[in-house]
């Protein structure tokens, strides 16, 4: 469970809890991830890349991955099954 899973907060840290799925008894993790403002960091990282010619983290590849997803996301919920990627 990600508590704030779209847009995280630029003035607190996020969490997110995790489990093994098999059971709800069992321990739940949690991971703390420090204050950011993800937006910020998308844009100095491009703006590095074309002032320096440094390298884009976020590449196109990994968007269109992203779109896999999210596409295979909306067809498992239309057609109630799992979908491969």
């Amino acid at each position: 469970e990600l508590v704030i899973p779209f847009n995280a907060p630029n003035a607190r840290s996020c969490i997110l809890r995790y489990d093994s799925g098999t059971l709800l008894e069992e321990e739940v993790v949690s991971h703390s991830f420090p204050v950011m403002d993800q937006y910020t960091l998308q844009g100095d990282d491009f703006a590095r890349a074309v002032l320096e010619g440094t390298e884009i983290k976020s590449t196109l590849e990994d968007g269109l991955a992203n779109t896999r997803v999210i596409k295979a996301i909306f067809t498992a919920a239309k057609e109630q099954r799992w979908v491969t990627i």
